[in-house]
């Protein structure tokens, strides 16, 4: 395959003096870093250009931005020269194979990547008119990998609002509740310790660090492993179901609760071991401490200058109100529910990931088709088989969809089965709707087949 440098088709724009530290959680213009994720923005503009984005530390990032936009010191902005290339094509080769600009990280402790490097990096050529239909594709597959991540956060959301609804934001005490020591809630309170990493292993009982702590919610994909010991010690650190996980350094407020099906776990220096008695519910209990307003309770009481950190006095000392118990237990139901549809879509998305980085290979490997086949994949993939009627108006209203749909659900040309019982899906409802489809009966190989009227 022909390439091109990467500095004959692009120019490095000035590099910006603002800190990463000046970005705004709100803001007029996007403001990129060196994170691989834009969370941060700022009232003032430095780029016009539709460009590429680098960050130049830690861990390799690429983005690609519109006008207008603006990046922190530590990051180098490209903007395209060669008009024979699509920018953002050249964005998703690049994000594609990141491993590419993972090589160019360099140094000691935190690694960075220079101009150089990346002036270097070979970019394959296409012809213009490829590259636009390899970028249309590209875009609908990672629109619908952007949705399903938006409506897992939106659970998310959902989920602290309810608790609000509930409870009041805490520890403000709207309902006139009784007050009461985290210390009299609890039944047993402990820690992990240190010296595990001699017991680390490929598989085993579950290690529990804080990065398997969420703002409550257990993380279970990093997890590591180790061949615990039989030992006092290990089993003072073992988890129990209904258990409270508490991080006590660092990040402070990461709370999980022990589901019934985990595996033997335990857990590290770093996280706090609450089992709840009968008068609270380790959900609620959970939900109150992670909560916006319980973390910044707990905060008050860390200690150390150098470490932010909480001790079991600090932890007893905590101002819990109790609701009722009902009310708590409709929180724990309703808390399941939440989660169980957040694995589905989980699962989901981690489909429709797969399904986006196989067209980001096919298609820099010359093996995607172009077609309208992939196009219309990316929308069966949008398909819910959980509820009984979709919105199909971007396929039924496109004529070239539907035949392909008919055509490969006559031939049952379909890559995988969920695709297929997609597809199936869609034409059902079609044939139920408006009539643009029929069945028809194919006398040469005895069976009916699909018709577009």
């Amino acid at each position: 395959m022909n390439t091109k440098k990467f500095n004959d088709i692009f120019w490095f724009a000035p590099k910006s003096k603002i800190k990463a530290g000046d970005g705004l959680d709100q803001g007029r213009f996007p403001f990129y870093t060196s994170s691989p994720i834009l969370s941060k923005y700022i009232n003032t503009e430095q780029h016009f250009d539709e460009a590429l984005i680098f960050g130049t530390g830690g861990r390799p990032s690429v983005h690609y931005s519109k006008p207008e936009f603006s990046t922190s010191t530590d990051c180098i902005v490209a903007i395209a020269t060669d008009k024979s290339f699509n920018t953002k094509f050249v964005f998703y080769y690049l994000f594609g194979n990141i491993h590419i600009l993972e090589r160019g990280f360099k140094g000691a402790g935190l690694k960075h990547i220079s101009k150089k490097y990346i002036q270097n990096i070979d970019i394959p050529i296409f012809d213009l008119e490829i590259q636009n239909k390899i970028v249309a594709i590209l875009d609908k597959a990672s629109a619908l990998e952007q949705k399903r991540q938006r409506t897992i956060d939106w659970l998310d959301e959902i989920l602290r609002v309810q608790f609000i609804e509930m409870f009041g934001e805490a520890p403000i005490n709207q309902n006139g509740w009784e007050y009461k020591e985290l210390g009299d809630l609890l039944e047993f309170l402990t820690s992990g310790s240190r010296g595990w990493a001699k017991y680390y292993a490929n598989e085993g009982d579950i290690f529990l660090r804080i990065n398997n702590l969420g703002y409550n919610e257990l993380l279970t994909n990093d997890l590591i492993f180790v061949n615990a010991p039989e030992s006092a010690e290990a089993r003072r650190t073992e988890v129990r179901s209904g258990d409270v996980l508490l991080s006590i350094t660092a990040d402070l407020g990461r709370t999980a609760v022990i589901p019934e099906n985990l595996s033997k776990a335990f857990v590290n220096q770093h996280i706090a071991i609450l089992r709840p008695n009968e008068i609270v519910n380790p959900y609620f209990l959970s939900g109150y401490i992670s909560s916006k307003g319980g973390r910044h309770l707990i905060v008050k009481y860390a200690k150390g200058a150098a470490k932010s950190g909480l001790n079991f006095n600090d932890i007893k000392s905590l101002k819990i109100f109790i609701p009722t118990k009902e009310l708590q237990e409709k929180y724990e139901s309703i808390y399941k529910k939440n989660k169980a549809l957040k694995s589905t879509l989980i699962s989901n998305l981690e489909v429709v990931n797969s399904f986006y980085h196989s067209i980001l290979q096919r298609a820099f490997s010359g093996k995607l088709n172009f077609d309208v086949s992939v196009e219309l994949d990316a929308l069966l993939e949008e398909i819910d088989l959980s509820i009984p009627e979709n919105d199909l108006i971007s396929i039924v209203t496109n004529e070239e969809y539907l035949l392909s749909l008919v055509k490969r659900l006559n031939n049952q040309e379909f890559e995988n089965q969920e695709i297929y019982d997609k597809a199936k899906h869609v034409a059902f409802q079609v044939l139920k709707g408006e009539g643009q489809l029929v069945q028809k009966y194919d006398k040469k190989n005895k069976r009916l087949i699909l018709v577009v009227k």
